[in-house]
């Protein structure tokens, strides 16, 4: 079913491949070709290799495995695979299934007691989404110790003849996230929202079904959610993701509208460390600059 919505993208909807430039993060886990024993953390390799990008819940802090400057060295030899979290293992087994060899997490991609690199790699962000073959959202998770591949539920008792698809508003619209906190807490934190959005393919693993967003439409497992004209409706009714994946990639002269929109939800969104608002935000600003509005400085143009 993902490659089959890949291969959609790619043959029939231009918004989708109208970004195919090719970049590659200073960093990725390149996966190997044989078993897990030669996973490793590598230094930026050709720009023409495809990656995939997690987007996650950390959780506690304390509980996730993360790249230092104590460990980057042993990490460029070898990446123990039973040592990672489930979460980790999962997204490793679905990229490698999906023939990719290089993935990008953020915990193990950037030095995260390094103020220098996280400054640097952070401020690159949007590029990092932006390129990625696929985004795979782990949006039921809490944090990195739930997988992606857990048993699914509905919280709804469903009406005669109703189909057990998810209920549209969940993924279709962006400015709901405080109501499906128990449900998909990745769309309540301000660094995957940008993720989010950034992303040209992302997959969410939700705790019903698997649901899929592009710069073309919205589309879910049982078939139920699909959105593939994102231009004939208002816009601004209800800011919905995949017409803002869209707005990335055509200028606008109601960009004002969109930006403003974007901030009153990324305002209500949760991080770990408020002084990482400004930053979480500034992969948006950046696709949304230019022209338009002109320069922006620390949230304002």
């Amino acid at each position: 079913m993902i490659r089959s919505w890949l291969g959609k993208c790619r043959i029939e909807h231009p918004l989708c491949h109208q970004s195919n430039r090719l970049w590659s993060p200073t960093r990725l886990l390149d996966l190997g070709t044989g078993d897990m024993s030669d996973m490793k953390l590598c230094n930026r390799p050709s720009n023409s290799e495809p990656y995939i990008a997690l987007s996650y819940c950390w959780g506690p802090p304390s509980g996730v495995i993360q790249t230092t400057k104590a460990t980057i060295a042993h990490r460029k030899v070898s990446i123990s695979y039973a040592n990672l979290p489930v979460l980790f293992r999962d997204a490793i087994e679905l990229t490698r299934a999906l023939g990719i060899r290089f993935l990008w997490i953020d915990s193990l991609c950037i030095i995260q007691d390094d103020i220098e690199d996280w400054e640097r790699e952070s401020s690159v962000m949007a590029e990092v989404y932006s390129n990625s073959y696929l985004t795979i959202a782990a949006t039921a998770s809490t944090s990195p110790h739930t997988g992606l591949f857990g048993k699914r539920w509905t919280s709804t008792p469903l009406a005669p003849g109703e189909s057990p698809g998810l209920r549209i508003s969940r993924f279709w619209d962006v400015d709901n996230s405080a109501a499906h906190l128990h449900d998909a807490p990745l769309l309540s934190r301000a660094w995957a929202f940008q993720e989010r959005l950034l992303a040209p393919y992302t997959l969410h693993f939700h705790a019903e079904e698997l649901v899929w967003e592009c710069r073309s439409g919205v589309q879910c497992e049982c078939g139920t959610l699909v959105n593939s004209d994102n231009s004939s409706a208002n816009p601004f009714a209800k800011i919905n993701a995949g017409y803002l994946k869209t707005r990335f990639s055509l200028a606008t002269e109601a960009i004002e509208k969109v930006w403003l929109s974007l901030v009153s939800e990324f305002c209500q969104l949760r991080l770990t460390y408020e002084r990482d608002r400004l930053p979480a935000l500034s992969g948006l600003a950046s696709k949304l600059g230019g022209q338009v509005l002109g320069k922006y400085f620390a949230g304002v143009w």
